[in-house]
């Protein structure tokens, strides 16, 4: 860096300057350099988000191929019909019977045929309580109580593993807010439960599950996240 000739006078005449000179000096080639950084970062940020503003217009504003003729809604003609297949498993059988004419009101005889409607749904969820009594034991040998404990059954948590995967799925795989969760899981399995439990309880099940946990949670991430 050139100094001007009245700084290299006044360095001269006061010695003492020099280091402080010298530091500011320096000081200063510093924070050039770090300017000329800066401004290659902000012209590489803004080229970034003029492509991504591109990218993202192409998306939204993408003109239809050909717009000559409206498209026709519903499968193609002489489309074979895709049925959802008959369910394996029945778990109730129910026989419709009609005795009278809906219109008329005369008597009907015995149907002239029959068909089969085949309906899918769920039970509604409740509550499923149990209560463990829990034996303890005096072990002559160790000298000291002795217990069993329940197999299954996630430490010092009042929810059993079906309600905690249902929380977790909540939590990480629609991610919802812990308020929204309760409200979720009153309305799904008719447990009314806090935010506060909600946060404890998945930590409890985070530390029973272990490693798995992360794979579980990896496991209810949509896939197109």
């Amino acid at each position: 860096m050139d100094r001007p000739h009245i700084v290299n006078e006044l360095l001269q005449k006061y010695p003492h300057l020099r280091a402080y000179v010298n530091y500011m000096e320096k000081h200063n080639d510093t924070l050039e350099a770090e300017n000329r950084e800066l401004r290659l970062k902000l012209e590489e940020l803004e080229q970034q988000i003029k492509d991504t503003n591109k990218t993202v217009r192409s998306i939204l504003f993408k003109p239809d191929k050909d717009n000559s003729e409206p498209k026709k809604l519903g499968p193609p003609e002489n489309h074979e019909p895709h049925n959802r297949q008959i369910p394996t498993l029945i778990h109730r059988r129910q026989k419709l019977e009609l005795h009278q004419c809906p219109d008329c009101g005369h008597r009907l005889g015995k149907p002239v045929r029959t068909r089969k409607r085949y309906v899918e749904d769920i039970k509604e969820p409740e509550p499923f309580n149990t209560e463990y009594e829990i034996p303890y034991y005096w072990c002559t040998e160790c000298g000291r109580q002795v217990t069993v404990k329940p197999a299954d059954v996630i430490p010092k948590c009042r929810f059993g593993i079906k309600i905690m995967l249902i929380a977790t799925f909540l939590r990480y795989g629609l991610a919802l807010p812990y308020n929204k969760m309760a409200k979720e899981m009153a309305m799904l399995c008719g447990i009314n439960v806090s935010e506060g439990c909600l946060v404890d309880c998945i930590a409890k099940f985070a530390a029973f599950a272990g490693p798995e946990f992360e794979q579980i949670k990896r496991d209810l991430l949509p896939k197109t996240w």
